[in-house]
């Protein structure tokens, strides 16, 4: 049963999603039908098995029992290797003396996931983001309309653009993603970006994500949290992808509209408001907004400090919408191996350009806090990884997707604000020198300007690199 409510669950409820019958059952969410159809299923099976054998208990107990042992090797080396963050992979540059009663700004470097570039946005998917890019120029911001990403992973585009690097790898490197993930979570964990400027004098400070690189840093100063309980990785899949899932989609929404006061009654006296109260995750709307609100919080605080936040929108999960209300049913993109085609492709684009327009929302809030809040005016650079290119989850290689897509995924939002920034930001500017030309100008460092080359890469062979013109 635990098997069944595990792993077929959500195969089932897709299944259902994608066939006739969930137009035929239309008034039946489909969760509870999938719900209905898999406890069916299992209570009919039961019901025709012998009763067990003692033989039969024993050989369960034994393969339960080793596939608890299977993974503690793993976890032993998992925890031998997180003791220390590793060191630099490459080294600082020359650091010059500040000049004496110089004050040096606060920078914040704020990435959003997978923020398309105003020509895919306008071209693909009819939408003008013209006036927040116009609202973030009368802000001071320099706005490049054609900036490309250097990678189409946020690992690998973070790995980058925090180490001003080209990555090693090539287009007949087979290293596979389990190999990979490590050597890109400790480049963009012990990255040169922070430790240049925490050899400089500035505090580092994280404001965590619901994205595994980003989630936590043992080289940061100081990490940002609201104090809030939130639910592990493992309560969240169990929510998410058995069959609590209906449960949670019923009762969800009853939760968040609950004010502070009945949340507190509610979860004093009831075990199932304490179970959907904690849904809150990394991942989750509540969280994500804010968190926009937790960096504007640190704006008063001494400084100079670095504040690095990682924000999973307006990449999906799509949690809201243009209003930034949250979203009554979640959508998540189609997943492997299918790119986004068809009815799903049109859901999507509603569903992701909505969740630009909130993103834009918070940014500017942000943007406006920010301003008002620090001593100095502060350096702001705002960044996306990558484009969205409409693949879901495929990570195709790149000759199996069309031209628009490909064209797609490299073409990024970025909105940077600091000194000088007019004179040495051009249009097509891509991360890997978005960065240095900030430090240049604020830590007078002279990082050279490196060449924009673009590289397409897929998920199980990551550092499988094809150059793309």
């Amino acid at each position: 049963m635990l098997v069944v409510w595990y792993s077929l669950f959500v195969d089932v409820q897709r299944w259902i999603a994608d066939s006739l019958l969930a137009f035929v059952l239309l008034p039946i969410r489909s969760p509870l039908l999938a719900t209905g159809l898999v406890v069916a299923a299992v209570v009919a099976a039961a019901a025709r098995l012998p009763v067990a054998r003692p033989a039969l208990t024993r050989f369960l107990n034994v393969a339960g029992a080793a596939l608890m042992l299977l993974p503690l090797s793993a976890l032993v080396e998992g925890f031998w290797h997180d003791r220390k963050p590793l060191a630099l992979e490459w080294p600082l540059p020359p650091l010059p003396a500040a000049a004496p009663g110089t004050t040096r700004p606060d920078v914040y470097l704020v990435i959003l996931d997978k923020y398309t570039g105003p020509g895919s946005l306008r071209q693909n998917y009819g939408f003008d983001d013209e006036p927040f890019l116009r609202a973030l120029e009368a802000r001071g911001f320099v706005v490049p309309r054609h900036a490309r990403s250097n990678y189409t992973l946020t690992h690998l585009s973070l790995s980058s653009m925090l180490n001003w690097e080209y990555l090693p790898g090539g287009p007949t490197d087979s290293t596979h993603v389990d190999a990979a993930l490590p050597v890109s979570y400790a480049r963009i964990e012990t990255n040169r970006t922070a430790e240049l400027l925490r050899k400089a004098g500035y505090q580092y400070v994280l404001m965590p994500s619901g994205y595994a690189a980003t989630a936590s840093s043992r080289r940061a100063d100081r990490m940002l949290a609201d104090g809030e309980s939130r639910e592990s990785e493992l309560e969240r899949t169990w929510r998410t992808r058995s069959l609590l899932a209906p449960l949670d989609s019923i009762l969800a929404p009853f939760h968040s509209k609950l004010s502070p006061d009945e949340l507190d009654r509610c979860h004093t006296v009831g075990v199932l408001c304490r179970l959907i109260g904690r849904r809150l995750s990394l991942h989750s709307p509540a969280s994500i907004a804010g968190g926009f609100d937790l960096v504007a919080g640190v704006a008063p605080d001494s400084g100079p400090k670095f504040v690095f936040a990682h924000f999973t929108v307006p990449h999906d999960p799509y949690l809201f919408e243009a209003d930034c209300s949250h979203r009554r049913y979640v959508l998540r993109m189609p997943g492997w191996p299918h790119p986004e085609r068809g009815r799903d492709e049109e859901l999507m684009k509603a569903a992701y350009t909505a969740q630009v327009q909130c993103v834009n929302r918070m940014v500017l809030a942000l943007v406006d806090s920010l301003d008002r809040h620090s001593r100095t005016r502060p350096v702001i650079m705002l960044q996306s990884d990558h484009g969205n290119g409409r693949i879901g989850a495929a990570y195709l290689p790149m000759d199996r997707l069309e031209p628009d897509r490909v064209a797609e995924r490299f073409d990024v939002f970025a909105a940077y604000r600091f000194p000088g920034a007019a004179a040495v930001v051009h249009d097509s500017i891509a991360p890997i020198n978005a960065i240095p030309a900030m430090l240049n100008a604020v830590l007078g460092t002279a990082i050279p300007t490196r060449p924009d080359r673009r590289y397409w890469a897929t998920w199980h062979a990551p550092f499988r690199l094809v150059p793309v013109e």
